[in-house]
Formats: structure tokens, C-alpha cells, sequence
């Protein structure tokens, strides 16, 4: 079934207006990074940290659940709520965010982060990135808006090699990097992922957008062109199904007999062109994974570990340092939690390669 949802075609000069708007009356906190460049075999990842941002005091833990971030009656009055899309999703910015504009989709009504995602979030997903295609953005942009060195972005353009897209990114699982169990999916500005990056970097491009490297990094992920929302909503179930059964292959073992049964109907329906969304989206997803997009490419990453413990040489440092990361790194981009972190893999960027092994399933088990 096609899904016909539309994203405003002035979407970016919308986000951008109110990420100002927010920022500047402080409902908003923008952290500025740090930012090197490590390179795991011959891929390029973006590591950053933000002093700022890691020494944010934590809020206490309290006795009660947490609310929803995104329950729509609250964000819908809030000044991070930016508009609807189609009658099933809205965007409302992230409130905390260290790349500018970074902004959410989420779904209207409580559905799972840890379902199998509906025709309708592709759709959703593939308005707003249609929305920020150069054609149609481009002749949107206000002149009148704050220029953008004074939201810190300092992008060198000869590095976007007209790169001006959306990076998507949906995190699934608690091996995901997923903080929050209402449905959602990230967008980020890739104008924005250059902030702070020049030539005194070794050059980075989107991770996703490199297919020719796919097949080089040191953990399992699968990928397909799209086109459309359809196109990409097939692709999706496609490497889904890849993606759990490299998992499986990994473990050598069955996911387990409660949940095989659960989900054999689903299996079945993966295998059919014409898959019955409905029985397979009721469904929590068989594993942890991260998804991507952009105009061009759907990846999948199946994963065995959110993080890893550094495995360092010397005892330098007093305690074991742990890293995690999320969707972001199939992007090429990750942050360090800490400084401690940041200083260990930039002085040994080997170690950023051990660790992306140990978080997925390595490239030696399939």
C-alpha cells in the first residue's frame, strides 16, 4: 500500500527558524564539540566531544517513570514542536543536540521503538528528506534569517561536495543506542554534520552515502538504493530479514524457540514481495539494529552490543573506559562521552576499529 505523506517544502527554513527561536529564548541547549578524525582501515569516522555537554549535571533519579518526551499533547504546545506530518507523525526538535538543527520524528500516537517500523514511518522518514533535497530548499531560505557562523556552524562547503541532504537514523533494541521507547527516528542536517571539520582533517563524507566502503568496515551492515518510499520500505524489510539472519548465524544458534514461534508468520511474510505489514509490524523486532537513510541508500546494521570496554595497553588510565554508541556511526559519526574517551582514541585510533568490531557481527562469521 502507497503511503502519500508530504513533508512543508520550506521544512528547512521551518527547522531552522525554530531551533533559532528555541535556542535563543533557552528552551533549547546547543553543546559545541571538539572534532577529529580517525580513520578505522581506509573509512574515515568523525569522533567529537563536548566538554559542555559532559559535564552536564545528571538529573536524579526519580522515585516515579519518567513521562514520554513525546507525548503529542505535550510537545505540540512546546516551542521545540516544529509541524505536523501527514496525520501520524509531527517534528519537534531534540532538546539537547550537539548537531545544529537536529530534529525528530515521531509518531502522533504511542507506538514501539522496539517494533518492526511501519509503511507509514518510511513515508514519513522519506517526506522530510525530499523536503530537504537542494531543489526544493534552496529557494526557500530566508535571507533575513541569523547567519549561520552565529549558531556555530562553520562547515567548509568545499568538503560537502554539494552534500546538503538529511542523514536519517532509527535506533531499535537495548543493544541500539535507544533511549526513549516511543517511537521515533533522528534527522539530522548533513550541512551540519561538517561543523568544525576543514582541511587539516583527513576528508569525510557520510558514511552511508559511500557504498564502495560498506564492505570494508569492521562490522556487519547491509544496504540498498532507493527511490521512494515504497522502494525504500521493501529495502527495509529486506535487510531486515539479512540482518537477523546474520544474528543467528553469528550466535550458531537458534534466537530462541518463544520468540521463533512468535515470529514464524513474520518470517514467512519477509520472504513474499507482498509482505503482510500488518502481522509484522505488531511484532517487537528480533534483534537490536540501527537503520539509516538518505536520498540515496537504506542501510541496516544488526547489533550484538551497544558498546565495549577500551582494551588499553598501559595503566595509565585507573578504571576501564566503556564506549557506546548509536545509528550515528553509519553515518561515519560518533561522540565520546568523555574526555578520558576522547584522549584514548585519538592518541590510538586503533582502538576505535577493536571496539566498532565487538558492537555488531564481525565480517569473519558470515
Amino acid at each position: 500500500m502507497a503511503y502519500c505523506i508530504t513533508a512543508p517544502a520550506h521544512l528547512p527554513d521551518l527547522v531552522r527558524r525554530t531551533f533559532s527561536k528555541a535556542r535563543s529564548s533557552g528552551d533549547l541547549s546547543y553543546y559545541p564539540t571538539k572534532v577529529a578524525v580517525l580513520n578505522v582501515g581506509n573509512v574515515p569516522f568523525q569522533l567529537r566531544f563536548s566538554p559542555s555537554l559532559a559535564n552536564k549535571p545528571k538529573a536524579p533519579t526519580g522515585q516515579h517513570p519518567p513521562s514520554d518526551p513525546f507525548c503529542y499533547t505535550t510537545a505540540s504546545a512546546s516551542p521545540l514542536f516544529v509541524t505536523d506530518i501527514g496525520p501520524t507523525h509531527y517534528l519537534v526538535l531534540n532538546k539537547f543536540c550537539i548537531v545544529p538543527e537536529h530534529f525528530i520524528l515521531a509518531t502522533t500516537a504511542l507506538r514501539q521503538q522496539t517494533h518492526v517500523l511501519e509503511p507509514a514511518d518510511i513515508a514519513a522518514a522519506w517526506a522530510c528528506i525530499i523536503a530537504y533535497e537542494p531543489a526544493n530548499s534552496q529557494e526557500n531560505t530566508d535571507k533575513s534569517d541569523p547567519p549561520q557562523q552565529e549558531m556555530d556552524i562553520k562547515a567548509d562547503p568545499n568538503n560537502k561536495q554539494g552534500d546538503n541532504g538529511l542523514f536519517v537514523f532509527f535506533n531499535s533494541g537495548p543493544e541500539s543506542g535507544a533511549s526513549q521507547p516511543h517511537r521515533h527516528i533522528q534527522l539530522l542536517p548533513i550541512t551540519a554534520m561538517y561543523d568544525g571539520l576543514d582541511y587539516s582533517h583527513p576528508r569525510w563524507n557520510v558514511l552511508a552515502n559511500s557504498q564502495s566502503v560498506h564492505n570494508t568496515l569492521p562490522f556487519t551492515c547491509f544496504s540498498e538504493p532507493i527511490s521512494s518510499p515504497d522502494d525504500a520500505y521493501a529495502a527495509y524489510l529486506r535487510l531486515y530479514r539479512r540482518a537477523c539472519d546474520a544474528v543467528t548465524a553469528h550466535k550458531g544458534q537458534s534466537l530462541g524457540s518463544s520468540m521463533n514461534k512468535i515470529h514464524s508468520d513474520a518470517s514467512i511474510s519477509l520472504q513474499k514481495t507482498n509482505a503482510n505489514h500488518e502481522s509484522l509490524t505488531s511484532c517487537p523486532a528480533r534483534i537490536s539494529y540501527n537503520m539509516a537513510m538518505t536520498n540515496r541508500s537504506i542501510l541496516l546494521c544488526p547489533r550484538l552490543s551497544e558498546g565495549a570496554t577500551l582494551a588499553m595497553a598501559d595503566s595509565c588510565t585507573p578504571h576501564a573506559v566503556n564506549v557506546a554508541f548509536n545509528g550515528t556511526l553509519l553515518a561515519g559519526a560518533l561522540l565520546a562521552k568523555s574526555e578520558i574517551e576522547w584522549n584514548i582514541l585519538r592518541n590510538d585510533p586503533t582502538l576505535l576499529g577493536q571496539t566498532l568490531s565487538k558492537i555488531g557481527v564481525p565480517k569473519k562469521q558470515l
